[in-house]
């Protein structure tokens, strides 16, 4: 099964500029032990990581994490569960930077013999930093200026006023046929001078096949930039063109 986006009006597009600050990609499963198929993950950690030998001599394995160097990069694969984070720093677009590595976590479920999986997560944090004289009242017209979100701009007439640093969050969410997406978003104010928002938005879909995990991470990714799309203001899509 793959899923429909019901945003499938908004045409998809890779921005000039971005507020991206990490993308991830998990994949939740029914448990399996790893040491079950030591062959197969030997196999799999070989021919995707250049690992020739990881198991210890130990008769437990729980789980392995990977890191690039800079660990702008890094996987974690456990018994129940199998993930990909990656840096803004190195991400283009979807199609071509996150695509093409999750078919290593796809890899991974072939070599423990898993044909079908309990949910599939596709997330990107963003995250809009400002200056300003008085950041205390100011937050408030940078986010009615940056967002046209109802619920969003409501918080920013609704709330009370502060000379102290401050926290505020909500989160929206919405469901689809075979998933949700949800959009946790903070407002933070360091200090008279900082503030900054932070949206996360986190596509879910349940139950598929381990073969279908690709398309439906491909319609996810439209999924969480239509809802983009539909949170930010125009000034914003413009600034992100430039």
């Amino acid at each position: 099964m793959v899923i429909q986006n019901p945003y499938s009006e908004i045409p998809h597009k890779v921005f000039n500029r971005t507020f991206l600050q990490e993308v991830s990609a998990s994949i939740k499963f029914v448990e399996t032990p790893l040491l079950n198929n030591k062959e197969a993950i030997t196999h799999f950690l070989k021919s995707n990581f250049g690992i020739i030998e990881y198991f210890p001599g130990t008769l437990t394995v729980g789980g392995i994490t990977l890191s690039a160097e800079t660990a702008v990069e890094r996987y974690n694969f456990s018994t129940t569960s199998a993930s990909l984070t990656l840096d803004a720093s190195i991400y283009r677009c979807y199609k071509v930077t996150l695509a093409p590595k999750m078919k290593r976590l796809v890899e991974f479920l072939k070599a423990l013999g898993i044909e079908k999986i309990e949910a599939l997560t596709i997330s990107k944090k963003n995250l809009f930093k400002a200056t300003s004289p008085n950041a205390y009242s100011s937050w408030r017209f940078a986010l009615h200026e940056s967002f046209k979100d109802e619920s969003l701009r409501e918080l920013a007439a609704n709330s009370s006023v502060s000379d102290k640093p401050f926290k505020i969050t909500i989160e929206g969410a919405g469901k689809f046929d075979g998933g949700e997406v949800r959009v946790p978003f903070l407002v933070e104010v360091v200090d008279k001078d900082n503030f900054y928002f932070q949206m996360d938005l986190i596509g879910t879909v349940y139950d598929i096949d381990t073969k279908d995990i690709i398309a439906n991470a491909d319609v996810l990714n439209h999924i969480i930039f239509s809802a983009f799309c539909n949170m930010v203001s125009d000034k914003t899509i413009n600034l992100l063109q430039q």
